[in-house]
């Protein structure tokens, strides 16, 4: 693991990047001097909330999106100070139905299946999935927009139900799987990165790495983004 952080922070240098150990993962998340603040930030799987994006672009209209009713009251304590509205709903390639699974630790609830159980699964339960587009139209969102995707293996169904907002779509900051063996019937990681390239949304910076007990790597947290919403060239 020492050769792997060592390897991990010499290559990432290289690009300018800084890395630090918190929690078990490396971490760098500082957007405030990357990005240029965004009309309307989307936060897409809520979880306690995403604190360092939010102070990040104080100014941005905040949409708040999660399939989970329990995760109203968080959404709603976010939003009490702040501009923007919350949806209880699932984002996906196109509207349908489908079952969630729901854990005692409510961040590891999953449309997909995992090879592994993290917490105990205390549920199931039938949510309704819309495109992003959709909510985008529907509540005429004002671009240019920053868009955050934490959806435990579903990231990729997201993007690809967004692809008239990803025209307008200046970052995207999604936690991605590189190890293959969290979800089953899931995306790859450089599918994800192939789809997202189309709109001209590029791998930018990794803001935090999680590693897998074998030295590797089992998800990051990325940023993409196009080259006119960056603060440095």
């Amino acid at each position: 693991m020492k050769n792997f952080k060592a390897f991990l922070n010499y290559t990432l240098g290289l690009f300018g990047y800084c890395v630090i150990k918190k929690n078990n993962q490396l971490i760098n998340w500082d957007l405030k001097t990357v990005l240029k603040e965004p009309d309307t930030v989307i936060d897409i799987g809520i979880g306690d909330g995403t604190p360092d994006l939010y102070k990040s672009f104080p100014n941005s209209n905040l949409i708040l999106v999660d399939p989970l009713v329990e995760c109203e009251p968080v959404m709603k304590n976010i939003l009490r100070n702040r501009k923007g509205r919350y949806y209880i709903c699932a984002l996906g390639a196109e509207q349908s139905e489908r079952t969630i699974k729901i854990y005692d630790d409510l961040s590891c609830s999953s449309l997909n299946e995992r090879y592994y159980e993290k917490s105990k699964l205390k549920s199931e339960r039938l949510v309704s999935i819309k495109p992003l587009d959709a909510i985008v139209w529907e509540s005429k969102l004002k671009s240019p927009f920053l868009i955050k995707i934490d959806t435990e293996g579903h990231e990729l169904e997201v993007v690809k139900g967004a692809q008239n907002t990803l025209k307008n779509t200046n970052a995207i900051i999604a936690e991605l799987s590189v190890s293959n063996n969290r979800f089953k019937d899931s995306y790859r990681f450089a599918e994800f990165v192939e789809f997202v390239n189309k709109y001209e949304l590029h791998l930018t910076k990794i803001l935090s790495i999680k590693p897998d007990k074998k030295g590797g790597i089992e998800r990051m947290d990325c940023l993409f983004c196009k080259e006119n919403a960056r603060l440095y060239n």
